[in-house]
């Protein structure tokens, strides 16, 4: 949307892409802007907790997770309504709807039409990645295009995954209430940044009681009545667990 505003406002001739019913893509839906205002939230609720420790306020308040789906659902209609269709059919782009294919270096089929360009700019965004967990097909998970819809606060809650996006997620819901578990298939958090970030990260999230499990090659999906199991320990210890060490590597490619 961006490089269509900027082409349209340099005097160019735009047509404009989607398939999904909507304009705004991962970034105002499923991403940044949903996830964004669940992390203020959460940071707001600690520090609400924090002033009762203080004494400054006379009780911790409440958590009314409903009001919190709410007011996230409020920040994505108010950006969602600026990436409206008529914002940019009323600057003269011409906006197709459908899956797209190439047919030449210049020709691009959108379903009927064949559109012909000098150049194309191509931001198709993302769908979730399903780990090749064994096991996942047979329960009820939840990717970065439902966590947000989430009706009620889950009592308990296991992401998979130690990047960025698996880690802010964790920690906004173990501020909210959840109790929070991170399984990590290599033997450190971040493991796309530098080890001295992963560290720090490691220790804010256990201090704050996000369960960490690290290292966990072997690891399967599956149904328990009480909590998520993993095969090698079916009543995991709430503390961080390493089957060993990996040597410090001081420096790494950029994800």
């Amino acid at each position: 949307m961006t490089a269509a505003l900027a082409a349209r406002h340099e005097g160019a001739n735009v047509a404009l892409v989607e398939r999904e019913e909507r304009l705004g893509g991962d970034c105002t839906y499923y991403g940044c802007v949903p996830s964004k205002s669940l992390i203020d939230t959460a940071h707001a609720v600690v520090e609400a907790r924090r002033l009762a420790r203080d004494g400054i306020l006379d009780v911790a308040p409440g958590l009314a997770f409903h009001a919190v789906r709410e007011r996230q659902h409020e920040v994505v209609q108010e950006i969602g309504h600026d990436e409206r269709d008529e914002r940019f059919t009323s600057l003269g782009i011409a906006l197709f709807r459908g899956a797209a294919a190439f047919l030449g270096a210049h020709e691009l089929q959108v379903g009927d039409p064949s559109l012909h360009a000098d150049r194309f700019v191509i931001a198709t965004g993302s769908e979730p990645a399903l780990p090749p967990l064994k096991g996942l097909d047979a329960v009820p998970y939840l990717t970065n295009r439902t966590v947000f819809d989430l009706a009620e606060m889950p009592q308990r809650l296991l992401v998979l995954g130690g990047g960025s996006i698996g880690l802010e997620l964790a920690q906004a819901f173990q501020r909210l209430g959840s109790r929070v578990t991170v399984v990590e298939l290599l033997d450190s958090l971040l493991p796309n940044d530098e080890p001295e970030a992963g560290r720090l990260v490691e220790q804010a999230l256990g201090a704050e009681g996000v369960e960490l499990l690290l290292g966990r090659r072997r690891a399967r999906a599956g149904l328990c009545p009480r909590r998520p199991a993993l095969p090698d320990e079916r009543r995991p210890r709430l503390r961080r667990r390493r089957r060993h060490r990996r040597a410090p590597v001081h420096a790494r490619r950029g994800a």
